[in-house]
């Protein structure tokens, strides 16, 4: 269920995450964060839900720019090059930080489901509060987290 304490979470976390301001300030416009983006977009569609990265979105795509900066603007690498690699790095990078997120992201939603729906649970079945549970996973994962 969302509610306005979710809605107060998300703008207290946009407005004062601090690499989500290095994000905005310095490389929102900039090729390097366009083809990091564009390439998490394409391959793993789900990285800027709650489900996929959640609230590590940003410091995520902050450290793939920063780890590979140095080489996306060196003119001595074509193009392709450049793209190959950054590519293979954020999805290395992806890959290993969503295996990790994955565990916070159940935490959570146990410590959610069992605080919003706790007068129901309680009376549910075991079978059915798996079920109930796996439905508020699925909803709440579905949530964009990344606003930018």
């Amino acid at each position: 269920m969302h509610s306005l304490k979710d809605d107060i979470d998300y703008i207290q976390f946009c407005s004062s995450n601090s690499d989500l301001k290095t994000i905005k300030e310095k490389y929102v416009n900039t090729e390097i964060y366009e083809e990091v983006v564009h390439f998490l977009n394409w391959f793993y569609p789900e990285w800027k839900t709650r489900a996929g990265l959640g609230y590590w979105s940003p410091e995520f795509i902050l450290d793939i720019i920063v780890e590979n900066e140095q080489i996306f603007n060196n003119k001595d690498f074509e193009r392709i090059d450049k793209l190959h690699h950054i590519y293979k790095y954020t999805s290395l990078a992806y890959l290993k930080s969503k295996e990790n997120y994955k565990h916070v992201f159940k935490s959570w939603c146990l410590k959610k489901f069992y605080a919003t729906k706790n007068d129901i649970v309680e009376y549910l079945s075991t079978e059915n509060r798996k079920k109930m549970f796996k439905m508020f996973v699925n909803k709440v994962g579905k949530q964009v987290i990344y606003p930018l």
